[in-house]
């Protein structure tokens, strides 16, 4: 019995030493599953592409360092083998990181505006605020800019895109790159070697880039509205009932800018439209160019030749988005009326039924600008409203602001007041007497006192906005007599646009603090 204790003793003590060696095998399994599993979570989260769930790849090093050099002790379970994990820290940069690393700056100086710095240094606007995080128009003077390079930044991981320029072949990209013909063909399914100015490819991202170059201000190009269209604008985009036709390296030449023209004239369409319901399906041309036109439409923002079928656009940045559906519904307006209704028997007519159009699609885009009956009643309150049984002058916008929302006005009193079938029997025929039983003085009358209840809710001193409008008008028109497109000549551009936007906003101190400094360039 005594060794039989002695047995069961052993036996205790035996248990009380430790776990069994099948306990400490299904432990060892275990925590290799569990530490396999972490480590392996930790990969995938770092293949996230979000910013705030990749771990710090120096980390990441250090702990599978430490683990994998862990020494094995004799008579112990062999911890399993760390799973080796490719780091990929470089797929969390984004693209504003990569080309603020090789990007050249540039220093604000006094009086800029960024659509100037983008005229000058020939880059692009959207890009030049995407690159340094600017979501308005601030700048300030001494703040330095990260300026887009004028080489597309090479991406570290993946291909990455590249606009042909005019005189590029397959042969000398590659070369640039440092990559191979076929590589580009077989990456972009291209069964030749044609490739065309402004087309985009992508280029293997096993290259070398090139060296990034500072861009350099280059000499005004003026857009054009008559000669060889078809090689100046040499994109072309085919949307609706409509062909939008893109001078290459312009803000509208990149597939996001493109969509947005687009639907810039088709909104603009429907507001002509519902202005004076007409069907129209004709096909016509649109023209989008990036830069001021030539002599001698160098001050319009928009053009339009109802004849040809083509409307002009120009896209450089200036104005805001409401704006420049104003402008294109304005231009597209003629085109429109003259293939559904036939030509308008007066410029009045015409031009104001086309402001109206215009003056509906801002109020509906924006609601911060001025209706075209409160300017109105501005300048009837001041004594200044411009006389439409008169001849008016509708030589552009900017520099006669105030003639072209007079008739604007007038279409819509007369369309409001009298109905539209009266309206487009008058602006067909031009006969007010025999449509309207009153003449032009006469309508003129009735129109300029209803506008005097108007100027009661006005939140500013109409002989202000008077005083503003013609000294902005003023100075347009002095910038347009010999415009070459000099930085000094593209910065009073810059700072004129903003305080026309302030006028047309009822911001009367600030439109005269932006043409204060736009004076200073225009000495």
């Amino acid at each position: 019995m005594a060794k039989n204790k002695s047995s069961q003793n052993d036996y205790l003590d035996k248990i009380s030493t430790g776990p069994p060696a099948w306990v400490l095998a299904l432990g060892a399994i275990v925590a290799c599953l569990a530490f396999t599993g972490v480590f392996y979570g930790l990969y995938t989260i770092n293949r996230d592409s979000s910013p705030t769930l990749t771990p710090d790849p120096l980390a990441l090093t250090e702990v599978a360092a430490a683990e994998t050099a862990a020494p094995v002790v004799p008579g112990e379970p062999t911890p399993c083998a760390v799973p080796e994990i490719p780091l990929v820290a470089t797929a969390t940069l984004s693209a504003t990181t990569v080309a603020a690393a090789t990007s050249p700056t540039y220093t604000v100086q006094q009086g800029d505006t960024l659509i100037a710095i983008a005229h000058r240094l020939n880059v692009d606007t959207n890009a030049l605020k995407a690159l340094n995080g600017i979501s308005g128009e601030t700048i300030y003077p001494d703040q330095v800019l990260l300026v887009p390079p004028t080489v597309t930044p090479w991406p570290l991981t993946g291909p990455f895109p590249h606009v042909v320029s005019r005189g590029e072949s397959l042969l000398s990209i590659a070369a640039l790159y440092g990559v191979t013909v076929d590589g580009i063909k077989a990456l972009n399914g291209l069964t030749s070697d044609t490739i065309y100015d402004g087309q985009e490819i992508l280029i293997p991202g096993r290259g070398t880039r090139p060296p990034t170059a500072t861009p350099t201000p280059t000499p005004w190009q003026p857009a054009v509205i008559t000669g060889a269209l078809e090689s100046v604008y040499s994109l072309a985009a085919i949307k609706g009932h409509f062909t939008l036709h893109i001078a290459p390296n312009t803000r509208a030449a990149t597939p996001s800018e493109t969509d947005k023209v687009a639907r810039l004239v088709e909104t603009a369409l429907v507001h002509i439209q519902a202005a004076l319901p007409r069907r129209f399906s004709a096909r016509f041309e649109v023209y989008v160019a990036g830069t001021p036109f030539a002599t001698p439409y160098t001050h319009r923002r928009t053009y339009s030749l109802p004849e040809q079928n083509q409307l002009f656009l120009l896209y450089d940045g200036s104005g805001t988005p409401a704006e420049r559906l104003y402008f294109t519904t304005y231009a597209l307006t003629p085109l429109v009326l003259t293939r559904t209704l036939g030509a308008a028997a007066s410029p009045l007519l015409g031009e104001g039924l086309a402001v109206y159009a215009g003056g509906l699609a801002l109020a509906d885009e924006n609601d911060s600008y001025l209706a075209p009956e409160q300017f109105c009643a501005a300048y009837q309150a001041a004594g200044r409203l411009p006389r439409v049984s008169r001849e008016l002058t509708f030589e552009g916008h900017l520099g006669h602001l105030e003639q072209y929302f007079a008739a604007g006005c007038f279409v819509s009193y007369l369309i409001e007041r009298e109905g539209e079938t009266a309206f487009v029997e008058v602006y067909l025929s031009g006969d007010y007497r025999a449509v309207y039983e009153r003449s032009l003085g006469q309508l003129e009358a009735d129109w300029m006192a209803a506008l005097g209840d108007a100027a009661d809710d006005l939140s500013f001193d109409p002989d202000d906005m008077v005083s503003i409008v013609a000294d902005v008008n003023d100075a347009y028109l002095r910038l347009w007599a010999d415009f070459e497109g000099t930085p000094p000549e593209f910065t009073a551009y810059g700072w004129l646009d903003r305080a026309r936007m302030a006028v047309l906003q009822g911001r009367l101190g600030a439109a005269r603090g932006h043409l204060e400094m736009a004076e200073e360039f225009l000495e």
